[in-house]
């Protein structure tokens, strides 16, 4: 079975946890990584027989330890207002890759994606939460 790996950008703990998964997927299944930039080359020397997609992704203007909210929605906005040709630029990756099934750690594009594929899925959250769809 194919298996695409999502990760969110913010933070380590996404990457963390799909690091985590991958460990143990990666024995039994093939794996896809969609990742934003800043940790495909560790995932990349990581898992050398795993392909590495780079994927843009929502990040937070930070001040310290304050978001500066205005900012944050002014530096996503145009990613935000063309989301759907991303999902459709993610969707077609799942389908040159022959992705079976994809786990998305709170990343938007690749579960919207999967779900216009009719692609089963699983996502996790920081909560530890997991939910399906597809």
């Amino acid at each position: 079975m194919k298996i695409a790996i999502a990760i969110n950008g913010e933070g380590k703990g996404h990457f963390s946890r799909c690091y985590a998964l991958a460990e143990v997927l990666e024995t039994a299944h093939d794996i896809v990584f969609f990742a934003p930039q800043h940790v495909c080359s560790e995932l990349a020397s990581r898992f050398p027989l795993c392909t590495v997609r780079m994927i843009p992704y929502f990040h937070f203007v930070q001040h310290g330890f304050s978001i500066d909210y205005p900012r944050t929605i002014a530096q996503n906005a145009s990613l935000f207002l063309n989301a759907q040709p991303v999902i459709g630029d993610v969707a077609r990756a799942l389908v040159r890759e022959g992705v079976d099934a994809v786990l998305s750690d709170f990343e938007p594009f690749t579960s919207r994606a999967a779900n216009t594929l009719k692609n089963p899925g699983a996502a996790t959250q920081s909560s530890g939460d997991c939910y399906a769809y597809g």
